[in-house]
């Protein structure tokens, strides 16, 4: 994707959180928000740690895990919509982050899978969509259904995309590490989720809880 095709939007996620981002100049895309601060700011990460970041978006995700975890050695940023992997790539370089993060486009990890077989993570953190279509109503996701090129939704339940996420995650972390997910209990099945999370860690737990005003709040 050209820049001709990308816009650049000031993103205020909270009052102490700015970003200057591309995007799609017509295409879909998932607005960064509170809850990506929030993971940025509260992952555990030490210096020289490799991250998988598992649905990276327009990378707002990917660019606050840098600014508040400048220690880091390096992240894989993988996402399936190529609108935003283009985005993405263009945010990075706009950043000036191409030393601290590879964007690979695909689902989950096999595009991390297919580029280094071998590789694994000290932390993973996957913000893959745990939303039903209540996600788009409220203008958090754009209106486009996935055939329709918009962003994918986390099913009836909202743990469609989520659920394959944890299950897999486990086989591409180091030994001892961490991993990070996001759950709306609003909006997909949290006992679904957290059964999974438990059946596949040993030690699940809380890092913090977080009220996100809906639209018009």
């Amino acid at each position: 994707m050209s820049t001709e095709l990308l816009k650049e939007i000031h993103f205020t996620l909270d009052k102490n959180c700015e970003l200057d981002l591309f995007v799609p100049l017509t295409l879909p895309y998932f607005r960064p928000n509170q809850v990506t601060k929030t993971i940025a700011k509260n992952a555990k990460i030490n210096p020289g740690d490799c991250i998988f970041e598992i649905g990276a978006g327009i990378g707002g995700l990917t660019i606050l895990l840098v600014k508040y975890h400048p220690q880091l050695e390096i992240i894989y940023s993988v996402e399936i919509v190529p609108q935003q992997v283009e985005a993405a790539r263009e945010n990075i370089k706009r950043h000036n982050l191409e030393s601290k993060v590879k964007v690979l486009q695909g689902s989950l990890f096999e595009p991390i899978k297919e580029y280094s077989p071998q590789l694994k993570a000290n932390v993973i953190i996957g913000d893959c969509s745990g939303m039903t279509t209540l996600g788009q109503e409220l203008g958090w996701y754009p209106p486009q259904t996935e055939k329709e090129g918009g962003i994918p939704l986390g099913g009836d339940d909202g743990t469609s995309r989520v659920i394959p996420f944890l299950k897999q995650s486990s086989s591409y972390l180091l030994l001892e590490e961490r991993t990070y997910f996001p759950v709306s209990p609003n909006f997909s099945d949290k006992r679904k989720i957290l059964n999974t999370a438990r059946s596949t860690y040993k030690n699940v737990e809380l890092i913090e809880e977080k009220n996100i005003p809906l639209r018009g709040e």
